[in-house]
């Protein structure tokens, strides 16, 4: 197994976040990546804009100290780091391959199609595979009929081996917490029964079933690695109004509050136009990222096009903006769109309406246009 500071870097925030509910500073990241590449604390300082002195007195003694407790290592420092973080990567990497055919996974897709091909998204792709590994919740934005859940296709596919429980829905399937969470225990009854029964125990009569149930959820979090998948998320969310910011509903605020908050190694995934507000975010700093996903332009669309043979098209600079226009910057309707211009029509970028009345929906948008409301449609 191939080692780079890449996996370094994320073994030590795992590590962190896990034991000290921290993430590395920028400077801990420079002195880290410079003692990777056996550089001096001389040199790792002129780089980072230190004093020799200063900085491994410092910032490098508290790294080292950090380091000690969340690696659960008493002997690590500087001169041995590498070799003892490297071991331990690969210890980790053989007790996976090991564990791996053996381990029972609990997924839930509901009608989510998993593995479509995703036409121009890598970029935003192995974003979101990254933070999967260290966040606690992601929020995927982007208007409407961009392609949001299409794109949860190939992310949840690409966390199938990663997470022991995967529980797709929809907004608009889960108006409450409650129901949320009624939907969960039915979708694993053999995956929530002990934990259920054990958290009723625990609580005595004056605690709500809400609060018993909020219980059993963070228990699975930290028991399973979990990722949850809201999609369509907008349903969840209230407008803007007197005095009442747009964000999650109450219920939902609370929900999210505790998830994030709570040492865990679970991800929510929530997907939705806007982000989740203002005042909501910043209380949740350190665990949270927000990923956009945008419409493609003329110019992004044309170099994806470029890259597959049998999609190539040929236009004018005017043609395809209004091509692209015409696909709403969605990827792929994009896509779909080229494959019957590079077969009925030799390539030929044309005026939307010479084409678009003899293009065979069914066919070839069919899954695109089902997740659409008429207005979208």
């Amino acid at each position: 197994m191939d080692i780079d500071f890449d996996d370094v870097r994320r073994e030590v925030e795992r590590c962190l976040l896990t034991h000290l509910n921290r993430r590395l500073t920028d400077v801990e990241v420079g002195i880290l990546r410079g003692v990777w590449h056996d550089l001096s604390y001389k040199t790792i300082a002129q780089q980072l804009g230190y004093g020799t002195d200063t900085l491994r007195g410092g910032q490098g003694y508290r790294l080292w100290q950090s380091l000690k407790q969340a690696l659960s290592d008493p002997e690590i420092k500087k001169t041995n780091f590498k070799e003892r973080i490297t071991a331990r990567i690969h210890q980790q990497s053989l007790a996976t391959q090991h564990t791996a055919t053996d381990r029972v996974r609990y997924h839930c897709f509901g009608d989510l199609e998993i593995n479509l091909p995703c036409f121009g998204r890598e970029t935003e792709i192995a974003q979101v595979l990254e933070a999967v590994t260290t966040m606690r919740l992601i929020t995927l934005t982007g208007p409407n009929g961009i392609g949001k859940t299409s794109f949860l296709s190939s992310i949840v596919q690409g966390c199938r081996d990663r997470f022991d429980v995967i529980f797709y829905c929809r907004g608009y399937e889960v108006s409450t917490v409650s129901i949320w969470q009624s939907r969960l225990k039915k979708a694993f009854p053999q995956l929530t029964a002990a934990f259920d029964s054990t958290v009723t125990a625990e609580h005595s009569a004056n605690r709500s079933s809400a609060t018993a149930d909020s219980e059993m959820i963070l228990t699975l979090l930290k028991q399973y690695r979990c990722l949850l998948v809201f999609d369509q998320a907008d349903d969840l969310l209230i407008p803007q109004s007197a005095g009442i910011p747009y964000g999650p509903s109450a219920d939902y605020q609370q929900f999210l509050r505790r998830i994030v908050q709570t040492q865990h190694h679970s991800c929510v995934l929530w997907v939705s136009p806007g982000p989740l507000g203002a005042d909501i975010a910043p209380s949740w700093h350190g665990n949270t990222v927000e990923i956009p996903l945008r419409a493609l332009t003329a110019t992004e669309a044309e170099k994806q096009i470029s890259l597959h043979p049998a999609l190539q098209l040929t236009g004018s600079p005017e043609d395809w903006k209004t091509f692209t226009a015409y696909c709403g910057g969605n990827a792929d309707l994009i896509q779909a769109a080229a494959s019957y211009l590079h077969r009925q029509h030799q390539g030929q970028l044309m005026s939307p309406h010479q084409w678009h009345d003899t293009l065979d929906i069914d066919a070839l948008l069919k899954l695109k246009v089902d997740t659409l409301d008429e207005t979208e449609r």
